[in-house]
């Protein structure tokens, strides 16, 4: 999986903003936190007993020849090795008992840290109070003792050094003779290795009959060489062997078809002698012999006739004296090859194919015996040559055994030598202290700024902590800017908690027609304002919440009234056909709609006029869900749909569309995509954040245009706490407006009911069905409650806040 680094990082900066965003609305928590924290900490640092500490500092080196150097390295002489065995000296038994026999000789206010322990246990209590420890890159190590009396720390400190450095004066007296006595020792059996070694050598050679010849030398043993020598005999009579069968096989075949025995007569010449060769060809050795010179001087003849002809004529007396000359050779050639021809012609002989086959069975059989006899030699001579090679082994491995204790000898005698026997007392390491004991003024427990630092973190930590847990508990949206900034959305508008109007159906339950002079009514005409003059077209806009009962219907109600009261042709579509509750607050549940012109395949005009109802208000209406279908979403995603919408957006200056919660179905998302826009209702104080984000991002994630998110039933109790929406707003010119006045503007202050006239009115909270509940019954409704609602700024009027007074 690829992860994106740059939007992993904003994340997190999202998350950190929001956390400080926290951290301020809950600053109380956090100050209160840092209090106690403080209070504890100032508590400690009255109350601990101080500490104080004696130091001293040792310098530890190694002077001399380095006697270990490679063998004894891993017992602390070296320098990486020398410093950390030095520290645990500090601890060990024999320096600390030596302590403890000089801390009893103390006077008892110096004793003070061992006074609550028995004298068993002051081991431990030095040992955990002593730390000792080297400082880096250096050859020094300081040394630390902690105690309630600083005089007593120091005396303590300066009896540890001194018994330190008497356990090294003891340790290494008389060092150097005794690494002579223990090398000699380890020379002396050295020196008896060797001489055995040496002996068992001379033997193992004497017995081999060793030349002293070795392999760097380029020199085989004789031995070898011999195996080497009848190896290849073996080879070359078996090749013998092979060839002598092939001929006496050839030859029987031969004389048994009565062939002619000449083709093999040349390839027996070794065997049979020239003489028997030439005798069954029919020449005679003289003619061969004389045959043989006047061929080459032919061939002389001939070479020299080609150089003359490129220097003379075809004509010349010389050329023509070679020309004959090689003309009569030829004949001469060729009559002689005729002549053998014609006795190699005659019958055969009857004794020459017996006398071959005799010869050639004769020489077969010597060649058999020859190959048994290097057989057997070769087994022993082979037998032989791995003897002597197992045996040259152990003399290898026993010379450099040799060597090997001969180095030993060699070393052990120049390390005596090089031990300078005058060096006594701490040998090759010495120590001296550099900084004498001292024990530091001031307390070093507890430490002004150590309590100070960690009062600060642990103040911060705890209180963050809180808040995180506070934060996790209270999973809600506390400011606009909150809701506005994690969803990147702009918040068009903030409407309070509004009363119910008992058994109102129809027009008569909005609170923008009912209640057309009252400040509450503001809300929907700011939001109607907002989306006018929005940069984007929103002509056509779904209207959808997060979960159900947030009151999405309630708001696109109101706000398609308050487009109809701006004189705006409105035209309102139930597209929640799975809860219609904009049809049920209109009592139009049981008349055709859109379900019906989904499913029509007739005119999209004709189908939509015929089932568009008005909605008692002038330039608003309706078209209802219809009959409830068996899948919504696949009517809702037919052409059908985008066709309806392209309708009416013909036909009316404003389409709102009801839509079914984002996190329920996915209508909504449908009909989004298919609109210029989807506002998005929240309920701060009912919808967690994190449903609100998830719906949010499955819009954007179907690549659905989010206009806006409406904060809807923001209640007394959130205006009063830490939510941030509890502002009363007000135009600066008044905004109680009433028929007593003639309009004109009130004190000023937000208007709010009579505790007494508030008390039996319930709270208006409207669901998705369109149902009007009484809220008191929730426990959400509190005495106190003021029903007013409020909105954000219009684009052009000036407003300011002005504070709510308690009901």
């Amino acid at each position: 999986m690829v992860v994106d680094d740059g939007r992993t990082g904003h994340d997190v900066m999202e998350a950190v903003v929001r956390f400080l965003r926290t951290i301020r609305y809950r600053r109380s928590q956090m100050f209160a936190t840092l209090i106690v924290v403080a209070a504890i900490g100032a508590l400690y640092y009255l109350t601990v007993p101080r500490v104080y500490q004696a130091n001293a500092a040792l310098l530890v080196t190694q002077t001399g020849s380095d006697i270990w150097n490679t063998a004894m390295a891993a017992d602390g002489n070296s320098l990486d090795t020398l410093i950390p065995t030095h520290e645990r000296l500090f601890h060990n038994s024999v320096v600390v008992n030596e302590v403890l026999e000089q801390l009893g000789q103390l006077p008892a206010e110096l004793r003070i840290d061992f006074a609550a322990s028995r004298r068993s246990e002051w081991g431990e209590v030095l040992r955990k109070r002593l730390t000792a420890k080297g400082v880096r890159q250096t050859n020094l190590i300081e040394l630390n003792y902690r105690s309630r009396n600083p005089e007593a720390a120091a005396a303590i400190v300066e009896i540890v050094v001194d018994a330190y450095l008497k356990f090294i004066e003891q340790h290494h007296r008389d060092v150097s003779a005794e690494l002579v006595e223990i090398l000699d020792q380890e020379r002396l059996k050295a020196e008896e290795r060797l001489v055995q070694r040496q002996e068992e050598l001379l033997s193992l050679q004497h017995e081999l009959h060793d030349l002293g010849i070795r392999e760097n030398a380029h020199i085989v043993h004789p031995a070898v060489q011999r195996v080497i020598s009848l190896n290849e005999e073996r080879i070359r009579i078996q090749q013998e062997q092979v060839g002598l069968e092939a001929t006496l096989n050839a030859v029987r075949r031969t004389t048994s078809h009565g062939g002619d025995l000449r083709q093999h007569l040349l390839s027996l010449e070794p065997l049979v002698g020239r003489e028997i060769v030439m005798n069954a060809m029919g020449l005679d050795p003289h003619s061969a012999e004389m045959a043989t010179a006047l061929q080459k001087k032919l061939l002389d003849d001939q070479a020299r006739l080609d150089t003359m002809r490129n220097h003379y004529g075809d004509r010349h007396p010389e050329i023509l004296k070679l020309a004959r000359s090689i003309e009569t050779a030829r004949r001469y050639l060729d009559d002689l090859q005729r002549r053998a021809g014609s006795l190699g012609q005659d019958p055969q002989d009857e004794r020459l194919g017996p006398m071959l086959l005799s010869i050639i069975q004769e020489r077969l059989a010597k060649a058999n015996a020859h190959a048994e006899r290097l057989e057997d030699q070769y087994r022993d001579a082979e037998a032989e040559a791995i003897r002597l090679n197992d045996r040259r082994a152990q003399i290898a491995m026993l010379e450099s055994e040799v060597d090997r204790q001969r180095e030993l000898h060699d070393m052990l005698v120049n390390r005596i030598a090089s031990i300078d026997l005058r060096s006594s007392g701490r040998g090759d390491v010495r120590v001296a202290v550099v900084s004498e004991p001292a024990a530091r003024p001031r307390p070093i427990s507890p430490s002004m700024p150590f309590v100070v630092g960690v009062v600060l973190i642990g103040g911060f930590l705890a209180g963050g902590a809180l808040i995180h847990a506070l934060d996790l508990l209270d999973d809600r949206f506390r400011t606009p800017e909150e809701l506005q900034e994690q969803l990147a959305t702009p918040v068009l508008a903030v409407i309070r908690e509004m009363r119910a109007e008992a058994d109102t159906v129809g027009i008569e339950s909005l609170r923008v027609c009912c209640s057309g002079s009252e400040a509450e009514t503001e809300a929907f005409r700011t939001l109607r304002t907002t989306i006018a003059f929005s940069s984007d077209e929103l002509n056509c806009i779904a209207v959808t919440s997060a979960e159900p009962g947030d009151g999405k219907t309630t708001v696109l109600a109101n706000l398609a009234a308050a487009f109809a009261q701006a004189g705006k042709r409105t035209l309102v579509i139930d597209a929640d056909m799975r809860r219609p509750g904009l049809s049920k607050q209109f009592d139009l549940r049981r008349r055709p709609g859109l379900s019906e012109i989904l499913r029509d395949d007739g005119d999209i005009a004709d189908a939509c006029q015929s089932r568009i109802v008005p909605s008692g208000l002038a330039q608003m209406e309706i078209l209802p869900a219809g009959r409830k279908p068996l899948d919504p979403a696949e009517l809702l995603g037919r052409n059908r749909m985008a066709e309806l919408i392209a309708w009416a957006q013909s036909q009316y200056e404003q389409v709102l569309i009801d839509c079914p919660p984002a996190l329920a179905a996915t209508d909504g998302a449908i009909v989004g995509r298919q609109s210029d826009g989807v506002i998005l209702v929240v309920q701060p104080e009912k919808n967690h954040r994190r449903l609100v984000l998830r719906a949010a991002q499955g819009l954007r994630g179907m690549q659905v245009a989010i206009a806006g998110v409406v904060a809807n039933k923001v209640s007394a109790a959130a205006e009063q706490g830490n939510y941030g929406y509890g502002y009363g707003y007000g135009y600066g010119y008044g905004d109680g407006y009433s028929e007593a006045n003639g309009g004109e503007a009130g004190s000023g202050d937000e208007p709010a009911l009579d505790e007494s006239q508030d008390a039996n009115v319930p709270a208006y909270t409207a669901d998705d069905d369109g149902d009007s509940d009484a809220a008191g019954g929730s426990g959400a409704a509190s005495k106190d409650r003021a029903i007013t609602v409020a909105s954000t700024e219009p684009p052009n009027v000036r407003m300011r806040i002005v504070p709510r007074r308690a009901a």
